[in-house]
């Protein structure tokens, strides 16, 4: 059975106004799957950049906790408490590739593995010549 259309003066076809409501709860869905694809595509490592990049000087440790999460570690070498993020999102220890973020009394001082290696360097014992 066919769906019949009203038809305007001049003869042409238009669709009733329960078409389009059909029409746009279509589109909506379509959209919205559209949108649920898009995102679950998003890799965890770009997510975990985008959120490393918010991260500033002078931001409090209860900030960088609230945008990045728990950190994967936590080390701290002298006054310099590092939260370490791994890089990709997904690892659970952060041995290898991780993001540190540096905290000093409370607030952010920088981040970065070339400032993580320079503290941890201070910050070993130093060995004797023998």
């Amino acid at each position: 059975m066919e769906m019949e259309y009203p038809r305007l003066s001049s003869g042409m076809l238009y669709p009733t106004v329960s078409k389009w409501m059909n029409m746009s709860w279509l589109s909506a869905l379509i959209c919205t799957v559209i949108l649920i694809l898009l995102t679950g595509c998003t890799k965890p490592s770009s997510t975990q950049a985008a959120r490393l990049d918010s991260i500033r000087p002078g931001m409090t440790r209860d900030e960088v906790l609230e945008i990045m999460g728990p950190p994967q570690r936590q080390e701290i070498h002298g006054s310099t408490e590092f939260l370490i993020y791994s890089t990709d999102g997904r690892s659970t220890t952060a041995l290898l590739d991780f993001i540190p973020i540096a905290i000093v009394d409370g607030r952010v001082t920088g981040t970065g593995r070339s400032l993580y290696e320079a503290v941890v360097q201070a910050h070993a014992p130093r060995r004797g010549n023998r």
